[in-house]
C-alpha cells in the first residue's frame, strides 16, 4: 500500500513538472525545436544489445532518453534459464564522474517479441534518463540468474558497456527563406497625371513558398523596410524608381535581406529583427548595369486574314540592337489590373530574331492587351525589360 502511494505521488510530482515546465520555457530554447525527436540506430551484437535510442528535446535543454535493446534468444538462451532470471540495465555518464542516472531490472515477462526479435523498451515514464546535449554516456546490459544479483556466467555472460554521445541542441528552423537572388527586371509605367517613369527589381527565391494563410515578405534589415512581397517562392524586390518618390537602393552596398513567412508586414518585421543573424548580405548591380544588359526593343507586327484571327508577330528591332536577347515572354494584361498570367515565350538563336502567336475566336471589336518582356541571360541572371503593352 506504501508503495502504491509513492508511485502516486511521484506520478503526480512529475505531472506538476511537466506542466509547469511548458509554462516556464527558458529564452535559450526555442519553441519550435521542444519536443523533436533524434534517433540513433545502432548494430545489437553478443557483448551489448542496444539497438536503438530515441532521444526527445525538452524544454529544460535536455534530452528524454528512450533506449531500445533486442535479446536474441539463440545468444542469450533466454528460455533456458529458471522464472528467476532477470537483466539489468544500466545508463552511466562518464561527464559526470560516472554518475548513474538509469538503471532498471527486467523481468522476461515484460521482454516482448517484435520481428522475431525479443525487443525491451526502456521508457517507463519515472525510469527514462534525462540527459544533456552531447553527454558521454556508458549503456551496459548485464544477465543475472536471481534476485540477489548473481552473475549466470554458463549463459555467456560477456557484457560490455556500450559508450554513446547525446546529440547536439537541435537548432530552430531558419525563418530566412532566401535561396538567392535570380534575376533582374525593368518596368516602365505611368503615373496618373501622365509622367513617366522607371521602375527596377531583383527577383528572389524561396527555398519554399510561403506557409498557409502567409505571405512571403522580402525584409531589408539595415533600413527595416519591406521591399516586396509574394504568395508564391518567387519575390520581387523593388530597388529603384526615378521621377516618381525616387528612391535607389542599387548601389551595389551590401545590405542584410530576409526572406519570411507571415500573416502581415510587422508580422514579418519582427520574425527578420528576431533572427537577424541569419540575415543574408547581397549587393545590387547599378541601374546603369541593370539596363546596360537588358536594353533591347522589341516591336509588335499583326495580320489578319479572317475576322476572328489574328497572328501577331514579335521582333527584335535592328535598327537599334544594344545587345543579343535570348528571347521574349508575352503575358496577358488587364487594363486597371495590370499584367496576368503567362500566355507565350519565345526562344531566339542565330538563326532567329522573330515569333508569332495566333489568336482565335476574336469577335469583331475585340481588343486584347499584353505586355512583352525581353529576356537575357548573363551570368546565371536573369534580366527581364517590360517595354509596355
Amino acid at each position: 500500500m506504501k508503495k502504491n502511494t509513492k508511485k502516486r505521488r511521484t506520478i503526480r510530482r512529475l505531472l506538476i513538472a511537466t506542466a509547469f515546465a511548458l509554462l516556464m520555457i527558458p529564452a535559450s530554447v526555442s519553441a519550435d525545436v521542444v519536443g523533436k525527436k533524434i534517433t540513433e540506430e545502432y548494430t545489437p551484437d553478443k557483448q551489448n544489445p542496444l539497438s536503438k535510442i530515441e532521444y526527445t528535446y525538452r524544454s529544460d535543454g535536455k534530452f528524454d532518453m528512450v533506449l531500445t535493446f533486442d535479446i536474441f534468444a539463440a545468444k542469450y538462451a533466454v528460455w533456458h534459464v529458471d522464472n528467476a532470471r532477470d537483466y539489468v540495465l544500466e545508463v552511466r555518464s562518464k561527464t559526470q564522474n560516472n554518475q548513474r542516472i538509469g538503471y532498471q531490472i527486467i523481468k522476461s515477462q515484460d521482454i516482448r517479441e517484435l520481428n522475431g526479435k525479443l525487443v525491451y523498451d526502456f521508457k517507463d515514464a519515472q525510469k527514462v534518463p534525462i540527459v544533456r546535449p552531447e553527454e558521454e554516456l556508458s549503456i551496459s546490459f548485464e544477465f543475472f540468474s536471481d534476485y540477489n544479483n548473481d552473475q549466470y556466467a554458463n549463459y555467456g555472460n560477456n557484457f560490455q558497456p556500450r559508450t554513446v554521445w547525446a546529440p547536439k541542441k537541435p537548432e530552430a528552423p531558419n525563418p530566412n527563406l532566401l535561396e538567392g537572388m535570380t534575376g533582374y527586371g525593368q518596368v516602365e509605367k505611368v503615373a496618373s497625371d501622365g509622367t513617366e517613369y522607371t521602375e527596377m527589381y531583383a527577383t528572389f527565391r524561396g527555398t519554399q513558398g510561403p506557409n498557409a494563410g502567409e505571405t512571403l515578405y522580402a525584409y531589408n534589415l539595415d533600413d527595416k523596410s519591406i521591399y516586396g512581397s509574394s504568395n508564391s517562392r518567387t519575390v520581387k524586390v523593388w530597388i529603384y524608381r526615378n521621377k516618381i518618390s525616387e528612391f535607389n537602393i542599387a548601389d551595389q552596398s551590401p545590405r542584410r535581406w530576409m526572406l519570411v513567412s507571415a500573416k502581415d508586414p510587422n508580422t514579418a518585421a519582427s520574425i527578420a529583427e528576431a533572427s537577424a543573424s541569419k540575415a543574408t548580405s547581397l549587393a545590387f548591380d547599378s541601374p546603369a548595369k541593370i539596363r546596360l544588359e537588358m536594353e533591347d526593343v522589341y516591336r509588335f507586327g499583326s495580320t489578319s486574314t479572317r475576322y476572328d484571327q489574328a497572328t501577331v508577330a514579335v521582333y527584335r528591332d535592328k535598327n537599334y540592337n544594344t545587345g543579343y536577347a535570348d528571347g521574349v515572354e508575352i503575358y496577358n494584361y488587364v487594363k486597371g489590373k495590370g499584367e496576368a498570367d503567362l500566355y507565350q515565350e519565345f526562344s531566339f538563336d542565330s538563326e532567329r530574331d522573330h515569333g508569332t502567336f495566333k489568336l482565335t475566336g476574336l469577335l469583331p471589336g475585340t481588343t486584347r492587351y499584353y505586355t512583352v518582356h525581353t529576356i537575357r541571360y548573363k551570368n546565371g541572371l536573369e534580366y527581364n525589360y517590360w517595354d509596355g503593352y
